[in-house]
């Protein structure tokens, strides 16, 4: 039989593990002893898993960085819509902002974020649900259906904070 690679060898031991533990055993505890008893495969894998942890904590804080010098975003999450993508992609290759989207180019994102598979999908369509239905009291007139998301957003929060339930954003 050939010999199996480091990734191969240590999928089949970490799945063999989680099948012979006792299930009222906590998954932390069973963590700890595999990696107890499998050191040797482990610790060279170790560097490349470290690395990618930082690399995702890193890109979280720059994610949130970006978001707070963005005016829009910051609306967009005070007024509970923190989920909601930064793009929309239109297919045949054209992403727009979603700040850009009208309500037509916006329902989109529903069939999108589906053909995704985000992992947290919940949060997400239910924000899109809400946002329609701001869309719905926004584009009620031929005059006004071509409003973008940004406009929507700009206006929920000025009357947002009219009513003093956050401030404008600080500027840099």
């Amino acid at each position: 039989m050939p010999r199996l690679d480091q990734l191969e060898e240590l999928d089949v031991a970490l799945k063999t593990a989680a099948k012979e533990a006792d299930p009222k055993t906590a998954s932390r505890q069973v963590a700890e002893e595999f990696y107890d008893s499998h050191r040797k495969l482990i610790e060279p894998l170790i560097a490349e898993w470290v690395v990618e942890k930082i690399a995702g904590l890193i890109g979280k804080l720059r994610a949130k960085k970006r978001r707070e010098s963005n005016r829009q975003l910051v609306f967009q999450a005070k007024l509970g819509f923190a989920h909601i993508p930064q793009t929309v992609d239109l297919g045949s290759g054209q992403v727009i902002a979603t700040g850009e989207a009208t309500r037509k180019v916006f329902r989109k994102l529903k069939v999108q974020l589906r053909k995704a598979k985000i992992r947290s999908l919940e949060p997400i369509m239910e924000e899109i649900k809400r946002a329609d239905a701001l869309f719905a009291r926004y584009t009620r007139s031929k005059k006004t259906e071509h409003i973008t998301w940004a406009e929507i957003v700009e206006k929920e929060a000025e009357k947002a904070i009219q009513q003093g339930l956050f401030d404008w954003p600080e500027r840099d």
